[in-house]
């Protein structure tokens, strides 16, 4: 029995023993969602769940919005999933292969004239930053030496 059957039955019953059973057979059928719904998800969404309404009493009873925030944090990173301490390969663009800077609009950036505030990036000089490196176009004679004669085509 599906929680809208036992809703339904709720609805057509008449008579006591009839609304006490079919009370009884929603109460059963609500728990069975509840833990169904629990199983399929994981520790922080559970949590998550409970801050929530944790977090909607507290605003009831006036509790600051700091105070609330606070609790969430606390509460979340209790349950957050515990992973290995990141160490950086890199120092210098944290691992991401991008070396940033700020131009303030003068020649700072390479430009040869005066231009708007930004921010670009370098490649890095760590393998990370090859990715971003300029690679030369092949020439004619590498496609010829792969055995194509047209682009595509062999």
């Amino acid at each position: 029995m599906s929680l809208t059957d036992a809703l339904r039955a709720l609805s057509a019953a008449h008579g006591g023993k009839a609304l006490a059973g079919a009370f009884h057979a929603l109460q059963g059928q609500v728990r069975q969602t509840r833990r169904a719904a629990k199983a399929q998800y994981g520790n922080l969404a559970q949590t998550f769940m409970a801050a929530m309404q944790i977090w909607d009493a507290q605003k009831a009873e006036g509790v600051s919005r700091e105070g609330r925030l606070a609790g969430l944090e606390k509460t979340l990173r209790a349950s957050w999933p515990q992973a290995r301490e990141w160490k950086y390969l890199c120092q210098e663009c944290g691992d991401i292969g991008l070396v940033s800077y700020d131009c303030s609009g003068r020649l700072d950036c390479g430009r040869h004239r005066e231009h708007l505030p930004h921010s670009y990036g370098r490649p890095c000089f760590c393998s990370k930053g090859a990715r971003f490196s300029e690679k030369p176009k092949p020439e004619p004679a590498d496609f010829k030496q792969a055995g194509l004669t047209k682009v595509g085509k062999r």
